[in-house]
């Protein structure tokens, strides 16, 4: 590449860079701020907004609240009601108006009824509060309406009835219609579940349309979810989503006094419009400057390159023609070109001497390396035939070096091999130390086992015996228990008895008070006798029921302890049975453990012999160990004696073989020196000095 379009290529590339940064700032910066500007306003447009419809919603609730305040209307007299209701009716431009008895039947100023007791909006006018109701549909007209509720009240604060009007489902859509942002911008209304209740597509309305239950199922409505559940907590913020395929942008804020949102937005694209502009005017721009910065650098790079192609085209000839050194290059300026080429000048009449003295001294080599050259062919031929006598006597070192080394290692293993007999006998003497004391010691323990099981023998003895005679006791209670058991059943036959006589007492005090009363003043105090009697009789019968509940609870208790001892008895029985067998057992081990105590006696004697040949056997390995080592330092010193004569005529190997390379290289040298001064005496022949 020439040096034209070097300076072409970085300068363009310069301006290039400079000026594709200044656009990506300013582009980035002006989008940036027009995004900050819209996200600000959105929401602060959305809350003027939710003012605004705020303010429409307080009319409406004045005007209905003005007219249940009427005289007219608090007359609770229809006929009056009805006339005054169509005259506000057509002033107000309500589609219907009805007065809603507590029975919740509602009674339209056309006469017509509907029941309405279970709309939340009527429930809240009776409970003293004007409302408007969402969006929903009419049972009236089966339309979606929005209906607005207030009570009306009676001389005394009382509720006696409520007034409800029937305003048009796209009441809110109206007004939102009319408020956008951007050409093709939009707002809507939801309510606290998310269902919209104004919208430009009038479908939404009518459905009850709600995006957040939908996006469960439908993943593309899930980023509008989210902005709804956001509007739906009461949040002034604003968010974006796309929407059949387009991109919108919304500022939303809550409605004051209500549960409903509104969200105003406009398209993506409509509201950074103006960026994409401002990006084509800075593309255009940056092509319009880069294109000058090219043709400027063009011609600024010709005139600096012309100088310098004319130097190129003088040593070109230099270069390919016949080597004349008494050329000269133009002196034409005195700027950076023109000291250079007389600079060169100046070098080339330097070089020009150079090779003149080139040319003499070459010769005069020449000869030398002649000479020499044959002399090192002499020399490389004596120094090949020292290097081959030295290796054979190094060889034969290696040899002999091998051969001790073989012998060295030979008596180590069995230098080793003692150590680790003997390490073993150490370990076998030790081992049987451990097993006579550890047999010692079982011994010990089967003397003490012995004793104890004698002992425990007494002890099964002894818990036998007072296990039978547990058994025997068992056996007494057991049958005590049932012998109480079948005399507490006489005990509740009696009870039965009791309250039998009581019941009979209390017929004939009742029937002595009648005679009583019958023989009138004669009779009376024979009256309070006969209910004294009575008075004892409920008594008696009353206390003879408690008699019979509490032997009824004794006799179930009697019952369960009877039971329990039933299973005691038995549990006495196994107990017994397994007492024989621990009794049986106990004999068996003690036998087993006298046999044990004979046997590990004679372990114990036949440890001690092998104790005593063990021993012998260490102190003949101990001799073979010290005899071993005094071989093994003896081999090691004669090992070490062959090591330092083969490193010595390994050095003297290595150094002959070393110098013998060195005189081939200097041979080798020679040549090629000799080769090289015939050649620059040939190539500075070519040069015209």
């Amino acid at each position: 590449m020439s040096i034209g379009a070097k300076l072409v290529a970085v300068l363009s590339g310069l301006v290039l860079l400079s000026s594709v940064g200044l656009s990506l700032i300013a582009f980035t910066t002006t989008r940036t701020a027009l995004e900050r500007s819209i996200t600000g306003n959105l929401p602060h447009l959305a809350s003027m907004t939710a003012s605004y419809i705020q303010a429409r919603i307080n009319t409406y609730m004045v005007n209905i609240e003005n007219i249940a305040n009427n005289q007219e209307m608090k007359s609770m007299d229809w006929e009056r009601q009805q006339v005054f209701m169509g005259a506000e009716l057509t002033r107000l431009g309500f589609l219907a108006m009805a007065v809603v008895t507590p029975d919740g039947t509602a009674t339209y100023h056309d006469n017509t009824t509907a029941g309405l007791g279970d709309r939340s909006y009527v429930k809240q006018a009776f409970e003293k509060k004007t409302v408007l109701s969402d969006v929903l549909v009419s049972r009236v007209t089966n339309q979606p309406v929005m209906m607005l509720a207030t009570p009306i009240f009676s001389r005394l604060n009382i509720v006696d009835a409520v007034l409800i009007a029937r305003l048009d489902g796209n009441m809110l859509s109206n007004i939102t219609n009319k408020i956008r942002y951007g050409g093709n911008g939009y707002s809507y209304v939801i309510n606290k579940e998310g269902v919209i209740l104004a919208h430009p597509n009038k479908d939404y309305v009518l459905e009850l349309k709600n995006f957040v239950k939908e996006s469960t199922e439908k993943p593309e409505y899930q980023n509008m979810a989210d902005m709804l559940r956001r509007m739906m907590s009461g949040e002034t913020s604003h968010g974006s989503y796309t929407m059949d395929g387009s991109k919108m942008v919304f500022g939303f804020a809550p409605i004051p006094r209500t549960e409903w949102s509104i969200a105003i937005g406009a398209l993506e694209d409509e509201v950074f419009a103006d960026t994409r502009n401002l990006g084509r005017t800075l593309l255009i721009f940056l092509v319009v400057i880069v294109s000058l910065a090219m043709l400027l650098t063009l011609t600024f790079a010709r005139r600096i390159a012309k100088p310098i192609v004319n130097v190129k085209t003088i040593l070109k000839d230099i270069s390919d023609g016949e080597g004349d050194l008494t050329r000269q290059l133009p002196v034409t300026s005195q700027d950076e070109i023109g000291r250079m080429s007389h600079y060169f000048n100046q070098t080339f009449g330097k070089i020009r001497k150079l090779v003149v003295l080139i040319k003499e001294q070459a010769g005069i080599l020449h000869g030398i390396g002649t000479e020499m050259a044959g002399s090192m062919t002499q020399t490389a031929v004596a120094i090949s035939q020292i290097t081959a006598n030295i290796n054979g006597v190094k060889n034969q070192i290696q040899n002999q070096s091998a051969g001790v080394e073989e012998s060295k290692a030979t008596v180590e293993s069995i230098a080793l091999s003692i150590e680790k007999l003997n390490e073993h006998i150490e370990s076998q003497s030790a081992s049987i130390i451990e097993s006579s004391a550890a047999i010692a010691q079982m011994i010990a323990n089967i003397e003490s086992v012995s004793s104890i099981l004698v002992r425990n023998t007494q002890n099964v003895k002894e818990l036998r015996h007072a296990s039978e005679i547990g058994q025997s006791g068992i056996n007494a209670v057991s049958e005590n228990i049932k012998t109480i058991a079948r005399e507490s059943e006489g005990l509740l036959e009696t009870s039965s008895v009791i309250a039998k006589i009581a019941n009979q007492t209390n017929l004939l005090a009742m029937n002595a008070a009648i005679e009583a009363a019958h023989a009138g003043d004669a009779g009376r105090g024979f009256a309070v006798v006969a209910d004294e009697i009575r008075n004892l009789a409920a008594n008696s019968g009353a206390q003879a029921k408690n008699i019979t509940n509490v032997l009824k609870d004794l006799k179930s208790s009697i019952d369960t302890v009877s039971n329990s001892s039933s299973n005691a008895l038995k549990q006495f029985d196994t107990i017994v049975s397994m007492v024989q067998v621990v009794s049986e057992q106990e004999m068996v081990i003690h036998n087993a453990m006298q046999e044990q105590n004979g046997g590990s006696k004679q372990i114990l004697e036949a440890l001690s012999e092998i104790t005593h040949i063990t021993n012998e056997v260490r102190d003949r390995s101990g001799e073979m160990l010290t005899g071993s080592k005094d071989v093994l330092a003896s081999m090691k010193q004669l090992a070490l004696a062959t090591h330092e004569i083969r490193n010595s005529m390994n050095e003297m190997a290595a150094g002959t073989q070393e110098i013998n390379s060195a005189v081939q290289h200097v041979d080798q040298i020679s040549i090629r020196n000799k080769g090289s001064i015939d050649t620059l005496i040939n190539e500075i022949a070519k040069f015209k000095v």
